[in-house]
């Protein structure tokens, strides 16, 4: 079991309103892994094994075809967890995950997490949540392919990512140009032109590990 006097796994999504002898009984079957960034976590095809919750660092979710072009579906935090819908359905992985950043990852073996289910359904009723959260994640992302423009998609990733940082809509740490073409669904030289022109009128600070949204977004670019 991971010894930590502030109990950090109760920021894990996963255990939300579940007891800390619940928690203490899932994490007990969880190991700690650390990566380098661009460290590969799972690939799309891959058989199930493990459930993956982030204990620290970013990342990234997505999806690619045999030449390469990528679409992120989500960017894991501090908190997310992974892998889980092939852990419910037993079907081999259906996306690829990657590191962003050094990270933290606790990883908890099939066949442990089974266990654990069959006396906990409270942790089964988190991921069915989590997973309709997912759908309507990804609900909305086709939508917004389909139906807005590359600038209307970009503003509405900058403002789900900012938190309010001393006053202001941050997004930190600092989202690439490329990564955010990914998300988006278009081409990394149409962001930097949009992010360009909204710099320069002062709409936004591209700063060195984060951008700050200064004033509301304009509704047409």
């Amino acid at each position: 079991m991971i010894q930590n006097e502030e109990k950090p796994e109760k920021e894990l999504r996963l255990f939300d309103n579940l007891s800390q002898s619940d928690i203490d009984l899932l994490m007990s079957h969880a190991k700690t892994r650390s990566y380098k960034k661009n460290n590969i976590i799972m690939t799309e095809g891959d058989e199930t094994n493990s459930l993956f919750m982030v204990k620290s660092g970013r990342v990234k979710i997505f999806v690619s075809d045999e030449e390469g072009k990528e679409l992120t579906l989500n960017m894991m935090k501090t908190g997310d967890y992974f892998g889980e819908l092939s852990l419910m359905d037993g079907l081999p992985r259906s996306t690829s995950a990657i590191t962003v950043e050094p990270s933290e990852l606790l990883v908890i073996q099939k066949a442990d997490f089974e266990k654990v289910l069959e006396s906990n359904p409270e942790i089964a009723l988190n991921i069915i949540k989590g997973l309709s959260q997912l759908v309507r994640q990804l609900t909305i992302k086709a939508r917004d392919i389909a139906l807005h423009t590359v600038y209307e998609r970009i503003t509405a990733l900058l403002t789900h990512f900012a938190v309010d940082i001393n006053g202001k809509p941050t997004i930190r740490p600092k989202l690439t140009h490329a990564e955010m073409a990914s998300m988006v669904g278009c081409r990394r030289e149409m962001v930097s032109r949009i992010m360009s022109d909204l710099s320069k009128g002062d709409y936004i600070t591209l700063a060195n590990k984060e951008i700050i949204i200064n004033r509301s977004l304009p509704e047409k670019w």
